[in-house]
Order: structure tokens, then sequence, then C-alpha cells
């Protein structure tokens, strides 16, 4: 059986880089790995925001490619993106993630470490942060379909990145990303505490504030000791 090791944090906060460190790291000392992601607004979702904003826009994004399409349509169209984030809802519950777990659960049958970036979880802080202000039939028959997805995959570690608000503010900054939206920031925070104590998986908080890759993967050393990945 493989091992799922899963990260959660903030956009900007480091979760692909720290990915990508760690998989090199484990390449050098020959362990096999898989690196994976399950969000929110990814796949059919994305497109179709794509769609919508280059239609919206008349033009494809220059200065704010980096910026994404729910975003820029929430702040500056909030009627349309209300719209298309109840069809994001019903295209993740139903589909996308449904068949990400479906392939993640077949990977975990191999001698795999899968480092997966948000798995179900960050999708469902996403959406009750989106429909806090809007709840509906919908929003609840979702919320519980996306929760009993997650729990069926049962992480074997969990890995929460986190960084202060100076810092996020600089690298969203320094990325194009635009606003950091420091209020969903602190919802996340907050939800994750909650969902903490209905873990069974193992947690690890990292502060990444000020450190290079290397300094998270030395943080991380605690963790592949306990995996007993270490040479």
């Amino acid at each position: 059986m493989g091992k799922i090791i899963v990260f959660l944090g903030p956009v900007g906060v480091g979760k692909s880089t720290t990915i990508k460190t760690l998989k090199t790291y484990l390449d050098t000392v020959n362990v096999k790995t898989h690196t994976f992601f399950i969000k929110a607004f990814h796949g059919p979702s994305f497109v179709l925001w794509y769609i919508v904003l280059s239609i919206v826009t008349r033009r494809r994004r220059t200065k704010l490619q980096n910026v994404a399409p729910w975003y820029l349509l929430g702040r500056y169209h909030p009627k349309l993106g209300e719209g298309l984030t109840k069809i994001s809802l019903l295209l993740d519950t139903f589909i996308a993630i449904p068949v990400k777990v479906l392939v993640l659960k077949l990977l975990s049958k191999c001698k795999l470490v899968i480092l997966c970036e948000e798995c179900v979880l960050g999708g469902v802080i996403d959406y009750l942060y989106s429909f806090r202000r809007n709840k509906s039939v919908l929003a609840y028959v979702s919320m519980e379909i996306l929760l009993s997805l997650y729990y069926s995959l049962r992480a074997d570690t969990i890995v929460y990145l986190f960084a202060t608000t100076e810092d996020l503010k600089n690298r969203w900054h320094s990325r194009g990303y635009g606003d950091p939206q420091l209020p969903y920031v602190i919802y996340q925070q907050i939800s994750f505490l909650v969902f903490q104590k209905y873990e069974k998986s193992q947690i690890f908080a990292i502060d990444t504030s000020g450190k290079r890759p290397k300094d998270v993967l030395l943080d991380l050393s605690r963790l592949l000791r306990l995996l007993s990945l270490h040479k």
C-alpha cells in the first residue's frame, strides 16, 4: 500500500514548491513518488470560468494572467461570478472531484508516496467560504458529498503550510496574483483548525515565512523519519 501526504495552505504559501522540493529529494533516495492534486474550480470548472472571462473581457488576459478567473469575475461581475460558482460546485461535486478521488485511491494501492496538493479538504473550505452568506440546499448537499469523499481517502499525513500576512502579501505581489484576499486566508486558517479536531491523520504545521524551499525541507525531516523514508 502507498502513503498519501496531503499539503494544505493558502495560495502563495509554497505548496507546489514544497512538493517539488520534497519529490526531488525522495527521488535521490530511491523512494517512488507521484504528485497529484484535487482542487476546487479546476478541470471542467476552470475551462468554464476561463471561457466566460475571455468573452466578458473580449481579450486574452495579459497583465493579470496569473490571477484566477473566479477571482476576477467574482470581484468585477459578482452576479455572474455567483452563478458560475454554483455551476462549478455541481461540476466539482459530481464529476471532477469524484474522478480525482477514484484515481487517487487506485494510486494508493501501489507502493508509492503520493504527494497531493490540497486534496478535497481545500475545495470544501473554498466552497464553504463562497457560500458563507448564501446557504442553500445545493451547497449543503454538495458539502456533505465532498466531505464524504474526503474522509473516504484518509490521508496518512497532512502538512499544513502557513505564513505571516506580510509574507503572503509580498508573495502575491511578486507573482502578480493580485489582492491576497486576507479575509479568505483567515477563514481558511480557522476552518482548518476546526477540521483538525476531527482528523485522524498525522498533522504537521510548518511556517514558511521567509524560508527557502531547502529550509522547509529541513522542517519536514521529522516527517521523513516518521515515515521511514530516510536511508
